[in-house]
This record gives C-alpha cells, sequence and structure tokens, in this order.
C-alpha cells in the first residue's frame, strides 16, 4: 500500500538537510557582513559536513505517540548536473547508511532544490521538482516572503501514475537567539506551511545563522487519515497503522567546514614544569 502523505513526508525528511554552511569559532556576524555575503548562510563546498541529534515523534490513531531519537550526519560530496543546471550534492547518512541525497544549486538569489532521492524503502523514491524549488531567497531579511507550487513527484502504482503537486508559503519570521548543543546562535527563523494534493499538510520552522547555517529545525506533517483507511480497506489487512502525523526536532551537535571543526576541542592543559634542583628552598 502507498501511504497517503508520502510526498510531505519525504519533503520534511530533508531534515537538516538545509545546514549547507561553514563552522566558524564565533558563529555570529554583523549585520553590514550579512548584507554583504548573503549567500554565507549557505555555502556549498565539497568536504563540507554537519552532525545532529533529531527527535521523531509518531502520532498512529489509537495508540500512544511513538518518540524516538537519532544522529544523523550531511555532507556536500561532489558537483553534480540535474539536465544542463550544475547543482550540488548533499547526502544525508545514520549510521554510515546513505538514506537522503539532494541537488542544489546556489545563486545571488535563492537557495533553489531541484532534485532529492530518498533510499529509505526496498526502492529508492525520487522527487524531481518543476519548477525547481525556491527554499531561501536572498538577502534573508525580516517579514520575506516567497511562495512554491508544482509538481513534487510522479506515484507509480499497479495500475496507474498519478502526479503528486504541492503548494507552499515561505516566510523570514525574525531574529532569534537560539541555543543547541554546538552552541548559542544568532539566527533567522523561515517558516514554511504548504500542502500536498495527496490530502496531506506540513509545516516548518528553521533556524539559519550566518556562517553556520541550519542549527534547529522543528517540522510537522499530518496525513490523510481517511485516505489511509481507504487504502487499508482495499489491502484487506486491517492491522496496518494509520499514522495521524509526524514531529521532527533536530539540532547541530556539531561540524567541520574547511578544516575547522566547531564547537572547538578544549584545549590541552599545560604540561606540569619539573623543579629544578634548589627551587622552592
Amino acid at each position: 500500500m502507498k501511504k497517503k502523505g508520502l510526498v510531505l513526508s519525504l519533503f520534511l525528511l530533508i531534515l537538516f538537510t538545509l545546514a549547507i554552511a561553514s563552522c566558524s569559532k564565533t558563529p555570529s556576524v554583523t549585520g553590514d557582513t550579512a548584507a554583504k555575503d548573503p549567500l554565507g548562510y549557505f555555502p556549498l563546498k565539497e568536504g563540507n559536513q554537519w552532525t545532529y541529534t533529531g527527535e521523531i515523534v509518531t502520532s498512529i490513531k489509537g495508540k500512544e505517540p511513538m518518540k524516538n531519537t537519532t544522529e544523523m550526519t550531511f555532507k556536500v560530496t561532489s558537483k553534480a548536473k540535474v539536465g544542463t543546471v550544475d547543482c550540488m550534492l548533499y547526502e544525508g547518512y545514520v549510521n554510515d547508511q546513505l538514506f537522503q541525497q539532494e541537488f542544489f544549486e546556489l545563486t545571488k538569489d535563492a537557495l533553489i532544490a531541484h532534485k532529492r532521492i530518498m533510499f529509505t524503502g526496498e526502492e529508492p523514491v525520487e522527487s524531481q521538482m518543476e519548477p525547481p524549488e525556491t527554499m531561501i531567497q536572498f538577502p534573508m531579511e525580516a517579514m520575506k516572503s516567497w511562495e512554491w507550487s508544482g509538481k513534487m513527484m510522479d506515484v507509480k502504482t499497479e495500475k496507474e501514475t498519478k502526479t503528486i503537486t504541492g503548494s507552499f508559503k515561505f516566510k523570514v519570521a525574525g531574529e532569534e537567539e537560539v541555543e543547541t548543543p554546538a552552541g548559542k546562535f544568532k539566527t533567522f527563523r523561515v517558516e514554511m506551511d504548504g500542502t500536498a494534493s495527496d490530502g496531506s499538510g506540513a509545516s516548518s520552522k528553521r533556524w539559519f545563522a550566518h556562517g553556520v547555517g541550519m542549527v534547529k529545525e522543528v517540522s510537522l506533517v499530518k496525513f490523510d487519515v481517511k485516505g489511509q483507511e481507504e487504502e487499508i480497506k482495499k489491502s484487506g489487512n486491517m492491522n496496518l497503522p494509520v499514522i495521524e502525523s509526524l514531529e521532527v526536532t533536530g539540532m547541530l551537535k556539531s561540524c567541520e567546514v574547511d578544516g575547522k571543526k566547531y564547537p572547538d576541542a578544549p584545549a590541552a592543559a599545560p604540561a606540569p614544569t619539573q623543579s629544578q634542583p634548589g627551587e622552592g628552598k
């Protein structure tokens, strides 16, 4: 059975994946610096990597919510093309197992997602957005807003292929200071709210720091319960769960960019000096 809401769950399983930025010893910058270097929020440089801790809460109809914790590592691994467009390949790993690939284009005006592939089932699930999806618009400014609508993916069943479309609204809600396991950061909070043609809905809040990238995310997917129940009835397997929602919270734990590590390792204690004969007398 193809679960209703699959597309938006994949959309939000970009969880932590906009953490495409470098880390530095001093994560906050002045407004002038950010204005002169708006792309500093998202430098897609090969070799950069980030590790996040996350909590996933799954609500199943008629049961207590299930909570799971996990740790994910994301890496900018290479250059790649989507059609004729030059992108950077951004990969996600859990326990060294690849589960996600994102194909991002970074321009002076926007961070754009062209394609994503999820490796969480028996077969890879590919989404190629038409038109390409604007994730962030530059420069980062409070109360800036934009929208995206288009094709998200084709879902093949035994009888037909369904095209899933989506419509999303984005807004830079304002500036906030956020504390994570990696430290405190001055950030912009970017909010997203949207729906897909499969009957599901999603919302997210993401916090981005200049020179660091995404440091926190809280995302919620609400699934089409009625649609799931109809699919379960058709399948004849009444033991299948009806998933009501999926909520994910992620925090930056550490990152390594351009040979720099964050948070910095504690300085080694100085070696004790040996007393010379006659000292202290």
